[in-house]
């Protein structure tokens, strides 16, 4: 029984009866279309040489799975080059509970370097990643969950890229039955140890023991990190950036509840693995989820999710709000997954791909990242379950798609991605159950194509003839200070070649929500100098991109996680200096004097008696708390820093008396003491004291003279003749 034939009765979801509650569908009846294709042909070509050149859709290697009952490809993935021929080679997980490694760059039958026996078999694409290595054999790594019978499946399980041993697995039975393993995601460090740690999406055992749960998994030893109990079926989950703000990334997961009438949406905490909000959609469950760029002008970047009953939404990432909603179709029955693609029409935001379970006639769609609208729709000869992108091959510098279609009119598809236009159509002979761009295979300059069939073919592709006639630039460089102060500019440097020497335009992601724009053009390989402050405090990802004059864009850049703190210093010099603290604190005198070196007194002034207040520094007498936006004498005896860091300070009521009173400008923005004078009830006089000098300057208000400009740490005697309150105007 195949995934793309699973349908879920109404209320009755797939983890009901041993994890199934399953049914097979009839197949649907075949959309009309008149069109002429390329028929594969299914015989192994003769005479390919790789010195010559193959056209779009044409056959570069194929190869047959069998002795399982059923051994259709359910997830194809490229993997780095494991036979150092300078190719990159490709995964492929099949029903019959195996994974193999395909030479890439095979011509004719397909070559396999190594086979895995899983025990179990891998439910979809979902259930596969690829990630770094971990062995130290200079390969890169799978990593697949396991669906399967009882006891052989329901794993997590890490293989060795380079011979396809086994380096660890996590068996779910740890939880009565174990659960069906539906999605693994390998894109974030979780505990630090700049290895990328795997997120599980593990479901229920049928008599509800099993582990409902999403797992964080030590990509090295296969061990918890953390685990979330959901307490129904997990049938999807991502990593995404920090939403929380404390420098971890985070995660989302789709799910279903343990009555298996309701979906949820939860965001979790990538720290602790607890649940920060949930959201629930009409369906009742939740398969497709992607990161995709703010779009609540927040800083932050957000979601999408697609639930079973074809609903799209864009999620606020930090609470799950909605932000749009769509859906793919009315007949539609479950949006598998999404698959991202590079912005097609021009807004700055990335665009999406639902995999789905809809009729032909509802056909591929493009979703608007930004909006959540539909950019293109194009109708194909049936289901179009799995899809995949492919860089740019029609070159417009977009990205272009694959898609496969199952039940009955099985095709590939290669499509424009900025249009939807049939680039090329393959009858496939059989259901499409699986399909994955890989790096290309001919050296023409453009990706190839891997789709698994029902019957267990896998067939290589040719993405075309120098079907790419633009290059788009190398990811850049980025370069500048990963840690700051609010409030400060600080320079940063961004540099790319492209390969057919464009000039390039480049765009930063700032990770705070400014609004981002194209700055250039360059001549590629000249750096770019820009500058950037930041007004809060904070953890930022940065991140920049570069695109041509042809707007074929790079990937991005390697991120940058800047640290930004509120951390204030201000000199002092020998003997009296005149200050406040400007940031939130519970000091008292005694903590302010020991917190700055060669300090020996702190000294308040009462305005209501016009008095003084002396604290000596480490002499438990008269330790007097320091108040918000009152300013302080403090004596050092030599030249020294006060430096404090804290969030900033955002209101104060000081109490103002007849005569004298001394405040503290507490505020990052720079005022004088007319405009403070003006501010401040019946104030007559505002005075600052320069430490250099030992010497006051006076400005009478009202009076254009002696109008200095005040900064935030300075202390001031201001003159009132009534009482009042400063809620810090000026």
């Amino acid at each position: 029984m195949k995934k793309a034939e699973i349908l879920l009765i109404t209320f009755v979801l797939l983890v009901g009866v041993i994890e199934t509650g399953l049914f097979t569908s009839s197949s649907s009846p075949a959309t009309t279309f008149i069109k002429t294709d390329k028929k594969m042909d299914i015989q192994e070509p003769a005479n390919m040489k790789t010195s010559r050149d193959y056209e779009i859709g044409e056959i570069l290697w194929q190869y047959t799975i069998t002795g399982g009952w059923d051994n259709s490809p359910q997830a194809i993935a490229p993997i780095s080059d494991i036979n150092s021929d300078g190719i990159d080679d490709v995964i492929v997980c099949s029903e019959e509970e195996h994974v193999r490694c395909f030479d890439g760059s095979a011509i004719g039958t397909g070559n396999v370097l190594w086979e895995h026996d899983a025990e179990a078999d891998v439910f979809c694409q979902n259930g596969l990643c690829v990630m770094q290595d971990i062995d130290n054999d200079n390969c890169q790594e799978v990593v697949i969950g396991t669906s399967g019978g009882t006891y052989n499946g329901r794993m997590i399980r890490t293989i060795s890229g380079g011979n396809g041993s086994t380096l660890w697995t996590h068996d779910t039975h740890e939880y009565g039955g174990g659960g069906w393993v539906y999605q693994v995601n390998c894109e974030y460090d979780y505990n630090n140890d700049d290895i990328t740690d795997i997120l599980a999406a593990v479901g229920n055992d049928g008599t509800n023991t099993g582990p409902r749960r999403v797992y964080c998994l030590d990509a090295l030893t296969g061990g918890s990190i953390w685990e979330c109990f959901i307490g129904g079926a997990v049938f999807s989950v991502i990593g995404i950036e920090d939403f929380t703000g404390d420098g971890y990334p985070d995660a989302v997961a789709g799910t279903t509840n343990g009555a298996q009438t309701l979906g949820y949406v939860y965001g979790i905490n990538g720290a602790s693995g607890g649940i920060e909000w949930s959201y629930i959609p009409p369906g009742p469950s939740v398969w497709a989820l992607e990161q995709i760029e703010d779009i609540t002008n927040d800083g932050i970047k957000d979601v999408i999710i697609g639930d079973y009953y074809g609903n799209i939404y864009g999620l606020d990432s930090t609470n799950g709000n909605v932000i749009y909603s769509n859906a793919v179709g009315s007949s539609a029955l479950i949006i598998e997954r999404f698959e991202k693609i590079n912005d097609v029409n021009g807004d700055g935001h990335p665009d999406i791909v639902p995999a789905h379970l809809g009729s032909g006639s509802i056909g591929v769609k493009v979703i608007d990242g930004q909006t959540g609208q539909f950019i293109w729709n194009h109708p194909v000869y049936d289901k179009p379950a799995v899809v995949d992108r492919i860089e740019d091959i029609s070159g417009d510098g977009i990205n272009d798609i694959l898609v496969g279609t199952l039940y009955v009119n099985n095709y590939c598809y290669f499509l424009n991605g900025t249009n939807g236009d049939e680039i090329e159509v393959i009858a496939y002979g059989e259901a499409v159950d699986s399909i994955s761009a890989i790096p290309d295979v001919t050296g023409d300059g453009s990706m190839e194509m891997v789709a698994g069939g029902r019957d267990g073919l896998v067939t290589c592709f040719s993405g075309g003839l120098n079907a790419s006639l633009n290059n788009p630039p190398h990811a850049p460089a980025l370069t500048g200070p990963i840690q700051g102060t609010t409030g400060i500019l600080y320079n940063y440097t961004v540099v790319t070649t492209d390969a057919d020497t464009d000039d390039v335009f480049y765009y930063i992601d700032w990770g705070d929500g400014t609004p981002g724009e194209w700055l250039g053009p360059f001549s590629q390989s000249v750096p770019c100098n820009i500058s950037h402050l930041w007004l809060s405090p904070g953890l930022y990802t940065v991140k920049a991109k570069a695109k041509d004059i042809h707007n074929a864009e790079s990937n991005w850049s390697e991120a940058l996680l800047v640290d930004i703190t509120n951390f204030f210093t201000m000199a002092l010099y020998p003997n009296w200096n005149l200050i406040t603290v400007p940031r939130e604190n519970i000091w008292t005198a005694s903590t302010l004097g020991q917190n700055i070196s060669g300090c020996t007194t702190i000294c308040r002034f009462n305005g209501e008696s016009q008095t003084y207040t002396t604290h000596v520094t480490g002499i438990p007498y008269n330790d007097f708390p320091i108040v918000d936006g009152v300013g302080y004498f403090a004596y050092v005896t030599g030249e020294s820093h006060l430096n404090v860091t804290g969030v900033s300070i955002d209101s104060v009521n000081v109490p103002l008396y007849i005569h004298w009173n001394l405040i503290g400008w507490y505020k990052e923005t720079v005022t004088n003491a007319s405009s403070l004078g003006a501010a401040l009830q019946d104030c007559t006089t505002i005075c600052k004291y320069d430490a250099v000098t030992g010497s006051y300057t006076t400005h009478v208000v009202g009076i254009p003279y002696n109008d200095f400009l005040i900064t935030q740490g300075m202390g001031l005697f201001i003159y009132v003749t009534s009482d009042s309150y400063w809620t810090g105007d000026g």
